[in-house]
This record gives C-alpha cells, structure tokens and sequence, in this order.
C-alpha cells in the first residue's frame, strides 16, 4: 500500500478544516440529503461526506458504510484531495496503490471509488463527497459533474452552518431572525429529498432530465442560501427586527422565483400547481428577505400537507387597492379552532406531511409574524378534510 500522500499546504489546509468545528458533530440533514442524493444520482450503494483530519478521516454524512471514521493512512481520500476534479479509481483491486487496502480486501470489499474534493472559499481541500461501490465501474461524464456540483454544496453548507452557530453564539435577542433563517433552509433540503426521489423512478434516468434536476437543486439553494446570508449579516450589524431593506418589488417576478424554488417538490408529489394573476405588474413596497419568506412558508406548507395527486393554487390580483395573495390546496386542511394559536408567535408543534416531510411547527406562524412586521395581514381559512385557503393583504401598491 502505497505511503499516504500529504498536501504541500497541509498545515493551512487542517486550520482551514478546523476553523468550521465541524468534527465530531451529530449527523445534519443538509449533508445526510447530499449524500442521499450523490449516491442516486451515481448509482453506488455508498456515499460519505468524508473529511480528512491530521490522523484520520472522518465521514460528516455517511450513506451504506457503518462506520464513523478510518484512519488516514487507508484512505482513498487522501489522494483526491490533491486532485482539481473528480478522483477516480476503476477497480481497486487491479490499481497498485489500492491493491493491498484493509477496505479493499477485506470490510466493505470497496472496489470503485470516486471523490470529488470539496475546497474551501481560500482554496484548501478538507475532504471530499464519494461514492463507492463493490463492483468494478465508470461514473459518466455527467455523473461526475453532478458530483463536483454537490461538492460545491457542501461548502456552501459549512459556510453558512458557520455563520448559523455565530449567530447562535452571540443570540442578541433576534430569535425570529434566527428562526426564520433556520427554517428557510429547508426548503432547498426538502428540494434534494424530492430530486433524490424523482432520480429513483426508471423513466428520469436519462441524464438530459438529471441535468435538468441539478441546475433546479442548485437555483434553489444558491438563492436560499443567498437570502440567508443576507439575513446573517443583518444580524451581526446588529439590526432591529423591522424591515430596513425594503424596496420596489414586482410581485409577479417572486412568485415565478417560488414556482421555480418548488418545482421539485410539486413534481416529485405529483401535485398540480399553478401560479394565477393577470397579465400586468404588481409593485410594492417590501423587505424582500421578508416577502420570501412569507411566501416560502405558505407554499411550503401547502405541498407538505396536501396528498399526492392534489392541487396547490397561487393567484394574486388586487382588490380595493389591496393586493391579495391566496395560497389554496385541496390538502388535509386544519381545524378552525386552532388557527388562532398556529398563527401566534408562540407556536412550534411540528406535523408530518402527507409523505412524511419532516418541518420545524414555525412556518405559519413565522409567515405571521413578519407580515405584522411589514404591516401586512396574513388570514387563513380552513377546516379538517378540506384544504386550507391563506390570504396575504398588502394595502400598499406602487402600480
């Protein structure tokens, strides 16, 4: 077995790795989701987030290998985080620097092996998403670039999961940011659960349609990603709860954002949905960050609770020099009696979606909160077994 290559730069590079206080954390969805989503788009059994400290590599999200970590000198890893691109290695058997590997010749048996690095913003490799397999393979041109797509996430994802627990740290009192900034990024996790479940069907194998998912998974997260930074940084300049960011915004522009933020999860639910307004513009006044996230949080909440085969319906038009948005879904509806409590600032009790999606309990009740601080109304109509109807009311219109 070949000596463990060491990067020229290695002391930079532990520091760079170091600085994100990423090793020995418990598992996260917004890696768990990459992995997922790595290993169906290439077809191998295993996948892992793997980061490569001093002594040992050590797996972030690992998908169909039961251990946390190996040590560094039996690492496939190692040699990838030399490379630019993906690190590939056919059939370790027959390759002489992997021939004699404990994880080749013996638990997992690894035969196939490919790693894209994942290299931070100054520069550094720290580790690598991969994929492995038991059988002797090619990942195709296109699986590669959807790996290295992936990679790029996962650094997006340290980045912004840095500058989340820096905001926790210092907690001076904006909680609804924090709030809101941590519910927000679900939903382009909730968009790779949906690609990674459209990929398994036979009919989406062909890769014009898998380009197609990546470029949405990577609009959708580089724009939440954006809206939580923004968010991040009002925080740290210490900024007030109210909206000071506002400006003219065309409501007909974000809700085609939206449609396009959730295509993956309309589509992967079989839902059909639609975005209804007259062919006009409708300007208004806002915080944008705070648009969308009202927005987010009703549409998301009416695909999670509306079954497969249903119909979510967004329409916008004005009505005596108010616009209303509607948000209506044929869905499992609420009971009206409860309304009034999920709509306060107090309530968080999560349910799950007609699939089982996962959520925080704080959607509706987030999208209320920041319509009030907008001065905006948010009502909602509802009853068991029925579907639910939202209304947002802005009094205020540019044109």
């Amino acid at each position: 077995m070949d000596v463990t290559p060491i990067p020229d730069d290695e002391k930079l590079r532990l520091e760079s790795l170091y600085r994100y206080g990423i090793l020995d954390t418990e598992t996260e969805e917004m890696f768990d989701d990459l992995t997922q989503l790595a290993s169906a788009i290439c077809c191998t059994p295993i996948s892992l987030v793997s980061l490569i400290g001093k002594e040992r590599r050590w797996f972030k999200s690992n998908l169909g290998l039961p251990l946390k970590e190996t040590s560094r000198e039996v690492s496939f890893c190692s040699h990838a985080i030399l490379e630019s691109g993906v690190f590939t290695v056919r059939d370790a058997l027959e390759d002489p620097r992997f021939s004699d590997n404990p994880l080749v010749l013996g638990d997992p048996l690894m035969r196939f092996y490919a790693g894209a690095p994942i290299v931070t913003a100054d520069g550094f490799a720290i580790g690598t998403l991969c994929v492995i397999d038991r059988e002797p393979r090619e990942l195709r041109p296109d699986q590669e670039e959807a790996l290295k797509h992936l990679a790029k996430q996962i650094v997006r994802n340290l980045n912004l999961r840095l500058k989340l627990q820096k905001a926790r740290n210092q907690n001076d009192g904006n909680n609804l940011l924090i709030s809101v900034i941590s519910h927000d990024l679900r939903a382009p996790l909730c968009s790779m659960v949906s690609i990674h479940d459209m990929l398994q069907h036979e009919s989406l194998s062909n890769s014009r349609r898998r380009d197609e998912l990546i470029k949405t998974l990577e609009e959708t997260t580089q724009k939440a990603l954006a809206h939580a930074d923004e968010l991040l940084e009002r925080m740290q300049l210490g900024s007030e709860l109210e909206p000071f960011a506002s400006q003219e915004v065309d409501l007909v522009d974000v809700l085609k954002d939206i449609e396009t933020l959730f295509k993956a999860n309309y589509e992967g639910k079989n839902i059909s949905y639609k975005t209804v307004h007259s062919n006009r513009t409708f300007r208004v006044i806002a915080d944008t960050n705070y648009l969308y996230s009202i927005l987010r949080n009703l549409i998301s909440n009416a695909l999670k609770f509306t079954n497969p085969g249903g119909s979510v319906a967004v329409e916008l038009y004005e009505l005596r020099k108010r616009l209303i948005i509607s948000v209506k879904d044929n869905g499992r509806g609420i009971n009206p009696s409860h309304i009034e409590t999920i709509l306060s600032e107090q309530y968080s009790v999560s349910n799950l979606g007609t699939e089982g999606e996962k959520g925080t309990g704080m959607g509706l009740s987030l999208a209320s909160q920041l319509s009030r601080l907008m001065g905006w109304k948010l009502s909602i109509d509802s009853n068991l077994n029925d579907g639910t109807k939202a209304y947002l009311t802005i009094p205020k219109i540019c044109g």
